[in-house]
């Protein structure tokens, strides 16, 4: 009869500790919203000379103040190395401050990065999906960033115009600046305009958000288009450079 009772309080106490460990199991951290960004090097301010790299990157916000990113670049130049890799504060213009360091794993041309413990100030504003944040991703080759892309208002289209009196028709030789207009029309011909960018000297290093109609967009993004810089000796046209 010892043994059996004995047997029995062996059973009763290995139940126990089974249970005892199952209920200590932490419970898996669950996503709680989900980023796709979309990369590419003319996002960037200004754009790398010669590098035309995209990708995109998936951000994964989780319940236990953690993030995740994997993020893949097509058209990685062979020669060169990614480096680093950031979450920063700004608009699509505007180069702004780093507020999280990823500290990815770099494999190629991708990366992969896990961080855990993040304010939750951060967290709330990736969530609320709001906020002028950007993902930049960075190189030996090119420091300042390869490919950049907005976590939110995503930029369909970006181009880094070079401008010249060389471009405008007739050229003109001149260092001046002043009202700068987006035009219809290939290299070498004159069109109409389509958006005014600014309409004073005041105007120039001011950053500036435009809500143009859908025809004007579709213009600037398939059309040839050409940005003009008028000035108060040269009207028709001081500095001119091709959107495409």
């Amino acid at each position: 009869m010892r043994k059996f009772y004995l047997f029995a309080s062996i059973i009763a106490a290995t139940a126990l500790f089974a249970s005892c460990k199952k209920n200590d199991s932490a419970p898996e951290a669950q996503v709680v919203k989900e980023i796709l960004v979309s990369l590419a090097a003319a996002n960037e301010n200004p754009q790398p000379t010669g590098r035309t790299e995209r990708g995109t990157a998936t951000i994964k916000i989780y319940n236990d103040n953690s993030i995740t990113v994997d993020a893949a670049l097509t058209g990685f130049s062979t020669t060169d190395n990614l480096t680093l890799a950031h979450i920063h504060a700004g608009d699509p213009v505007t180069n702004g401050p780093v507020v999280l360091d990823l500290m990815p794993a770099f494999t190629g041309s991708t990366l992969k990065s896990n961080v855990k413990g993040i304010r939750t100030s951060l967290i709330d504003s990736l969530k609320a999906g709001t906020a002028d944040l950007y993902l930049n991703i960075h190189s030996t080759q090119v420091g300042s960033g390869i490919v950049r892309g907005q976590l939110f208002n995503e930029v369909t289209f970006a181009a880094s115009v070079a401008l010249s009196g060389a471009n405008e028709v007739p050229s003109v030789t001149t260092t001046a600046t002043g009202m700068a207009l987006i035009h219809t029309g290939a290299a070498g011909t004159n069109g109409g305009v389509i958006l005014g960018i600014c309409g004073s000297a005041a105007d120039f290093g001011v950053t500036k958000i435009f809500s143009p109609t859908t025809a004007v967009l579709n213009s600037v993004k398939n059309d040839a288009v050409y940005v003009n810089v008028h000035s108060n000796t040269r009207p028709s046209g001081v500095i001119r450079g091709q959107i495409r």
